[in-house]
């Protein structure tokens, strides 16, 4: 949320090639500045393993990979994984560029947007799960719940197929705040969905996960800025980005299923 803001007053009106190269050098710093406080609070108790029997956890632990192979949650998983990255990710990184050389907006107009873009990603985030828990609480199941909440956030994303439609103006920021909203309030929805993959392996089978969706949206950064290269246009990859988390709710629907319930019986029946 404050980056934006922080390179906008660091860069100044400065029109100099590479004036971007000092904020970014200090907000790297800072960054490790971070990174080596979160290692320095957190003790080896404050994380717990998860109890299992002793097969189990012996089993578990030894073929963690084959028990995330093996699993079709994980495979629901996969497809999700990388659509909300792709979609996070590339509208993220492209967006100042859309809205200044797409849409003719000024570069301070793009990187104050930009903070708000977050403000609305993060309310999304928060909603999201606040959702979940609210129709978890009226009835539904834990998975419905989510899975609700899914289907909501990727239709928010959808509507990226209207912003690469409209002109420059309050139509077209309302409808990037949706998307914002709706791209980030996937990830609630699929990370309590990881850690029902397995109870002692969960950070492996998320780590997996998450090295997919890296490895899925990184190379399409490159897609991305070829087509712009060769289009000269930003409007025909924002909507195909904006529709593919849907792909993921398609996913989830066909792949994933919930536990059937175990029926209890007496033991003289």
């Amino acid at each position: 949320i404050v980056t934006p803001l922080l390179v906008l007053a660091m860069v100044g009106g400065s029109e100099r090639a590479g004036a971007w190269r000092f904020p970014f050098q200090v907000i790297g710093s800072l960054g490790v500045v971070w990174g080596v406080i979160w290692l320095c609070s957190v003790r080896r108790e404050d994380l717990p393993a998860a109890r299992e029997s002793g097969a189990a956890a012996g089993g578990s632990a030894e073929h963690w990979l084959l028990e995330c192979l093996y699993s079709r949650r994980f495979w629901a998983l996969v497809p999700v994984v990388m659509v909300l990255n792709i979609t996070w990710q590339l509208i993220r990184a492209w967006l100042p560029k859309f809205l200044q050389q797409g849409r003719g907006a000024t570069e301070s107009a793009a990187l104050y947007f930009n903070s708000l873009y977050f403000v609305a990603a993060d309310v999304g985030c928060l909603a999201a799960g606040a959702g979940a828990l609210y129709l978890s609480s009226r009835g539904l199941s834990t998975h419905r719940a989510r899975l609700r909440v899914f289907g909501i956030c990727a239709t928010l994303t959808a509507l990226a197929v209207l912003a690469s439609v409209l002109p420059l103006g309050w139509a077209l920021y309302g409808v990037l705040l949706l998307v914002a909203a709706g791209s980030l309030g996937l990830f609630p929805c699929y990370y309590s969905m990881s850690q029902e993959l397995s109870s002692r392996n969960m950070g492996k089978a998320a780590g997996v996960l998450s090295a997919v969706g890296w490895l899925t949206a990184s190379p399409l950064q490159k897609v991305f800025g070829f087509v712009v290269d060769r289009t000269g246009r930003f409007d025909e990859g924002l909507a195909i980005v904006g529709l593919a988390p849907l792909l993921g709710f398609v996913c989830l629907l066909v792949i994933w299923r919930e536990p059937e319930p175990v029926s209890v019986r007496g033991s003289g029946k």
